[in-house]
Parts: structure tokens; C-alpha cells; sequence
């Protein structure tokens, strides 16, 4: 009886092997379902239009627009603009205002970003958000512009005409980043 039993046993277990090979042979070549277990979700990686901060724009700097779409994917907002140029808004994650940049003879000349949450110093804020590191300049204030703080020179390997970020209101932290790179 025991004999009996041990071939039934061998004989059921090469049966199931034999049907879930069959199985798993049958399956489409580009399936992710498995024929004999189900397999977790996947992670989903973030799209193009999932870029998040810090954006780097000492490396941005002088692109052509279909270079930083393929960075962040087809703008939301695309229309011409004065002297020649053209205006592109990027989504970011995490930022309801996107990423506005500015292209000139083609390039990359002008980056703005208005943050959700605003950062204590405009030096936190061009670093963290835009990848801008100042160093020990001094910031420039304008009379006219009370709550700018605005830098001038190479940053990052870039030469630009003006980097500052601007208060939301006085005693209030920095909302605003902007980065314009010499021509």
C-alpha cells in the first residue's frame, strides 16, 4: 500500500509539474503575471514630468528647449514671447506653480520658480532649489525691490546676469527664484 501510494505521490507531483511548466510556457513573452503565483505591483519610477528639487540649472543653463524636454517632459504651458523667444512651463513635483523658463536664440536663458513653502534665506533658497551655490557673496538690494536679494556672477561653472530670490512679504521667508544667465 505504501508502495502504491509513493507512485501515486510521484506521479501527482510530475503531473503538476509537468501542467505548470506548460503553463509558464503558454504565457506571453512580455507578461509580467506569473502562471503559478501572483507577483506584487511593480514600483512605479517617476515619469519626465516628475522632476522634483533641487533642479539644476548651472547644468540647464544654455539647453535648447527640446533638450530640457526631454528632461521634464512636454512643457504645460508653451507660446512665444518678446525679442525672438519662448516661454515653457515645466511641471515639478511637489511645486503647484512649475518651473517658467525662458529660451533665447534657442538656449536656456531664464529660470523661475514660485515655491510652495518659502526657505528662511535667499542663499537656502537658490541652493536647494535651483543647485545655485553663492558661496560668501553678498546679496544686492535694490530700493525698488525691498524683498529681493540678488547675486551677480559664475556660479557653478556659469556666468549669470543675476540670481536672487525674493521675500513673500516682509518677515516672511523666500517664495521666489529666479536665475538669468549671461548671454
Amino acid at each position: 500500500m505504501t508502495k502504491f501510494l509513493s507512485l501515486y505521490f510521484a506521479f501527482f507531483l510530475s503531473f503538476i509539474s509537468f501542467g505548470c511548466q506548460n503553463a509558464t510556457e503558454n504565457k506571453p513573452e512580455n507578461s509580467n503575471i506569473s502562471a503559478i503565483s501572483v507577483q506584487p505591483s511593480k514600483t512605479l519610477t517617476p515619469t519626465k514630468s516628475e522632476q522634483t528639487i533641487p533642479i539644476d540649472v548651472p547644468k540647464l543653463a544654455d539647453k535648447s528647449a527640446a533638450e530640457l524636454d526631454r528632461i521634464f517632459g512636454a512643457p504645460e504651458e508653451s507660446k512665444p514671447i518678446e525679442k525672438g523667444g519662448e516661454y515653457r512651463l515645466y511641471k515639478i513635483k511637489g511645486q503647484s506653480k512649475g518651473l517658467a523658463v525662458r529660451f533665447y536664440g534657442g538656449r536656456a536663458k531664464s529660470f523661475n520658480l514660485i515655491l510652495d513653502t518659502p526657505l528662511l534665506t535667499s542663499k537656502a533658497a537658490l541652493k536647494e532649489i535651483f543647485g545655485i551655490d553663492v558661496g560668501n557673496s553678498a546679496p544686492v538690494k535694490d530700493a525698488k525691490e525691498p524683498l529681493s536679494e540678488k547675486y551677480q556672477g559664475t556660479f557653478g561653472g556659469v556666468k549669470f546676469t543675476k540670481v536672487s530670490a525674493k521675500k513673500q512679504a516682509n518677515g516672511k521667508g523666500f517664495i521666489f527664484v529666479l536665475a538669468e544667465v549671461a548671454e
